[in-house]
């Protein structure tokens, strides 16, 4: 099968990993997969290449937006390259236009009760289209697909690990912040680093900036993390309590058990919504606790083997991406 995945910028991270993942397993099936979009970051080749673990040439294929614009460049590039089919999450006309079969990913949150909003981090909708972009409700959905870890990056250790990693936004909370001035162990934090995080740190706490996962977590005794990190904590044998990094919300506080473990991943890791979709608040005292549990958790290496074990039959990548393939054949059937 000959497949076009048509993003527009391709960073280091969020969406642009997950289509570098689709392309890796695709790829592996023997499927010819194309990246296009119009242009990327030099953090995000260097992300791509490790990700996918080929060379970028001849498969990420980029306009330069100062000497063609992207809507110039990717109708002759599709005609070059004559997919069997295009997945794309904008401007879903332009493969139609050429007569290609077009699917259409919608990432989204799973939806808050009162607002009905959607977030990249939860599952993925696909959805096929005859010509142009329905309202959503007047979209036939063909596969939801929840987020997957891979595991063969995310290798369990049955090390305890030192610490905590907090993955995401929303460090300084205020319940947060009365935990880590109790908290005497290390604390590195991963991610970008924003105005309102510059309140003062404990000492025992750093700010690492963007890391490959994969390659610090078994680090740790403890993530904090929601959506994918949570999933990929949990795949290195790590406790998570988990929570959305988000302005505006204060979800943090739920350590993730076997008795949860569906409950909480049904809702991406995140917090509990209430009927006016706003999110509970756990107060410090439960995280507090939370993290005092966690640290015991990690002492119970069949504990972490048993959520690795629920993880990998559920939230597996090569698994969920075969599902996007179904679609695909789908749409090329009815073509």
């Amino acid at each position: 099968m000959r497949i076009a995945l048509i993003y527009n910028v391709l960073h280091a991270g969020g969406c642009e990993m997950r289509m570098a993942e689709i392309a890796k397993v695709l790829r592996d099936r023997g499927d010819e997969v194309w990246l296009l979009g119009s242009g990327v970051t030099p953090e995000g080749e260097v992300a791509l290449y490790e990700h996918v673990g080929i060379p970028r040439e001849g498969w990420v294929l980029t306009s330069d937006a100062q000497c063609q614009p992207f809507m110039e460049w990717i109708l002759p590039t599709l005609r070059d390259l004559r997919p069997d089919v295009a997945d794309v999450q904008w401007n879903c006309q332009i493969p139609k236009d050429l007569g290609v079969p077009t699917v259409v990913t919608a990432h989204g949150d799973v939806p808050m009760p009162a607002k009905g909003e959607y977030n990249w981090q939860a599952f993925i909708q696909v959805e096929t289209f005859e010509s142009e972009y329905y309202a959503r409700d007047l979209c036939p959905i063909y596969a939801e697909v929840w987020n997957w870890v891979d595991l063969d990056r995310f290798h369990f250790s049955a090390d305890r690990g030192d610490g905590v990693a907090f993955f995401g936004r929303l460090f300084k909370t205020p319940n947060l912040r009365t935990v880590w001035e109790r908290y005497d162990g290390r604390i590195h934090v991963y991610g970008m680093k924003y105005p309102e995080d510059n309140f003062p740190w404990p000492p025992n706490a750093e700010w690492r900036g963007f890391t490959d996962p994969a390659k610090v977590m078994a680090d740790y005794a403890v993530i904090f993390g929601g959506a994918r990190v949570a999933l990929e904590g949990l795949a290195t044998g790590r406790a998570v309590i988990a929570g959305y990094p988000w302005p505006g919300w204060v979800p943090w506080g739920d350590l993730v058990t076997r008795s949860n473990i569906a409950d909480m991943a049904a809702r991406q890791f995140v917090g509990r919504y209430r009927d006016d979709g706003t999110m509970d608040a756990p107060t410090a005292e439960h995280v507090w606790g939370a993290l005092q549990c966690a640290l015991v958790q990690r002492d119970l290496p069949a504990s972490s083997r048993e959520l690795r074990s629920w993880v990998e039959e559920h939230h597996e990548m090569r698994k969920q991406v075969a599902k996007i393939r179904e679609v695909y054949e789908k749409a090329i059937a009815s073509a």
